[in-house]
């Protein structure tokens, strides 16, 4: 029951953190997870014996979707962490 409860704050721990990480640079959770939040327990301050990271390589790191406003994505980033300190993927379409 243990390592079910660690996976549990673990996954609590990755969304949230996502978000908390998110907000920083300027962004906020989709409009649908004000109800598949209830699915989550409440965030937690829980000892994990290890810590979730984000971004790559101390930068956050943008990878575009098909749908993504990419313009707004870039124009954030650039906006609150300054040009050149962040990392991006962008698709190219052939």
């Amino acid at each position: 029951m243990k390592k079910r409860y660690s996976q549990a704050i673990l996954a609590n721990r990755i969304i949230y953190g996502a978000i908390e990480y998110a907000r920083k640079l300027g962004f906020e959770p989709q409009k649908d997870f004000r109800l598949s939040q209830f699915t989550l327990d409440e965030s937690s301050d829980a000892n994990l014996s290890y810590d979730v990271k984000f971004g790559k390589d101390g930068k956050p790191l943008y990878i575009a979707g098909p749908n993504d406003n990419v313009d707004y994505v870039i124009k954030q980033l650039s906006k609150n962490v300054g040009d050149g300190n962040f990392h991006y993927l962008l698709s190219v379409e052939l």
